[in-house]
């Protein structure tokens, strides 16, 4: 303006993070091609996306990658930082989940009653406002400091699936995963691997897919992929010749059980030999509590 010498406050600067959005849903993403449009930022900043080489968090939850607050070491004193998601069109889902696998280790100092260190998951409707995703005991594993609604506990590192509701919303939503550290003693501090966004139903239950292909003059191979499975899950192949199908003329011809760290994706062969005409597969999927 005329008469204003006041160069200081000529120019303004804004720091735009700028993400894509993921429309065709169920989501999964285990990393194992880069990336995948996370990215993060913060103060003292320790996300990495690659293999982990820690003391105990040296692996990922399936495959080799994994992000993680320092792959080889522990998170930074004063540290604040995020880790991003893309953004999700969850108009079209009336029950959203988000799930993921997560190992961690933090200080702890509940005895103190106080936070020194923690992580937690955000969320934002408008990519401005951000609030805490989630209460301790909704979902599974969802937090394990009711105080502060927070992940604390230290030396939790095994790999375990998390789930919790998202709000019901008609358009996009973006999440953050996010951890706090004080001056003092450091941890592994967090790794997330195998993400996905989802239409939650009564179970927590999702198909990606299931295939049966005929192979070797007559044997069926079967592969089917889900989301949101725990150790101790069990799968029985079942097959019927009936078409049409009744309830009782499924016959039980294997049972396997879900491990952790594999992906979620299984695959059997019924080499049985006398197998002739039209065969008829399903996938039976039982939680580990029935």
């Amino acid at each position: 303006m005329p008469g204003d010498h006041i160069t200081e406050n000529n120019l303004k600067r804004a720091g735009i993070l700028l993400q894509p959005i993921v429309g065709s849903l169920p989501y999964y993403q285990d990393f194992e091609q880069g990336p995948a449009g996370f990215l993060s930022n913060g103060i003292n900043n320790t996300w990495e996306m690659g293999k982990p080489a820690s003391l105990r968090i040296n692996t990922a939850a399936s495959g080799q990658h994994a992000w993680k607050t320092r792959l080889a070491g522990d998170y930074r004193n004063l540290e604040f930082s995020y880790l991003y998601t893309p953004c999700f069109n969850i108009s079209g889902l009336s029950n959203p989940m988000l799930g993921f696998y997560m190992a961690y280790s933090f200080e702890d100092c509940r005895n103190f009653n106080f936070v020194c260190d923690a992580g937690w998951v955000e969320y934002s409707l408008d990519g401005t406002t951000w609030q805490k995703l989630g209460r301790y005991g909704e979902g599974d594993n969802w937090y394990d400091y009711e105080t502060a609604q927070v992940w604390m506990r230290s030396d939790q590192t095994q790999w375990r699936e998390v789930i919790s509701p998202l709000p019901a919303h008609n358009g996009v939503i973006r999440l953050r995963f996010v951890i706090q550290s004080d001056l003092g003693s450091t941890r592994e501090g967090m790794a997330i691997d195998n993400v996905h966004v989802f239409n939650g139903g009564a179970l927590p239950l999702n198909w990606l897919w299931f295939v049966a292909t005929s192979i070797n003059n007559g044997d069926a191979l079967l592969r089917w992929k889900v989301l949101n499975r725990s150790a101790g899950d069990r799968f029985r192949v079942q097959v019927t010749r009936q078409d049409p199908v009744s309830d009782d003329s499924w016959e039980t011809i294997a049972t396997i059980q879900a491990r952790a760290g594999d992906g979620g994706q299984y695959m059997y062969t019924d080499n049985r030999s006398l197998k002739s005409g039209l065969l008829l597969y399903r996938i039976e999927w039982k939680k580990m509590n029935g």
